[in-house]
């Protein structure tokens, strides 16, 4: 009697679990000012990027936070460096260091390709599922002189218009419209600040079924 109570729970949490929604909310901030230090190491992002994810209605939750990303020079190549670490109800599970160099980079870039050539119709079905509940691109600039501010500001809107045209076109379902935004901040100093926030949504029904086949196609391409 107790073992069939227990299947049935663990039954109905795994059914629960599936027609649930992940909530996920990728953050990117980058600060003013925070550009290149005095040593000439680039940072590539603020205390404040990472990604949540929230399972069971927000009842699970965890977030992968960026300590740091920044870009420096090793034997005179360039060298991407990254801190993050992963949380869960503000107490800390994991920390991670990274150093990707320009052969790495690629070699994960090509990997990165080949991977979603081969699962393409996997990805098409799990971006169908995606809901959209906010998109938000917000970027102020400053250039040494007002006219290279001026014509950073039109390359700003050109790309973050088409590349939001291109995420919306992915996406199946009805979504809010883009927050769009590019502030010219004419300084005598080179300034810039950035704030992304994409909040979307996906059953986990739909992830674990895109996973599967995911697998499956990619397998297949390999024996092949």
């Amino acid at each position: 009697m107790w073992l069939l109570i227990f299947f049935l729970t663990i039954v109905g949490f795994l059914a629960l679990a599936l027609i649930s929604p992940v909530q996920i909310n990728f953050r990117y901030v980058l600060d003013k000012g925070n550009i290149e230090a005095p040593d000439g190491v680039v940072e590539l992002s603020s205390p404040g990027t990472g990604v949540q994810i929230k399972l069971l209605w927000g009842l699970i939750k965890f977030r992968l936070r960026l300590s740091s990303a920044s870009l420096g020079y090793r034997a005179l190549k360039p060298i991407l460096k990254l801190r993050a670490r992963i949380t869960g109800r503000q107490k800390t599970m994991a920390r991670k260091k990274a150093r990707i160099t320009p052969e790495r980079a690629h070699q994960l870039y090509k990997l990165a390709v080949k991977i979603y050539n081969a699962t393409l119709p996997a990805n098409k079905y799990f971006l169908g599922g995606v809901t959209v509940h906010r998109f938000s691109w917000r970027t102020g600039i400053s250039l040494f002189e007002a006219d290279q501010t001026g014509l950073a500001v039109g390359g700003l809107w050109f790309v973050k218009s088409n590349l939001s045209a291109q995420i919306y076109r992915l996406i199946k379902k009805p979504a809010p419209r883009p927050e769009l935004e590019v502030q010219p901040l004419f300084k005598d100093q080179l300034i810039l600040w950035v704030r992304l926030n994409f909040d979307f949504s996906i059953r986990m029904s739909r992830m674990v079924a895109a996973g599967l086949l995911a697998a499956w196609l990619y397998l297949t391409q390999r024996r092949s």
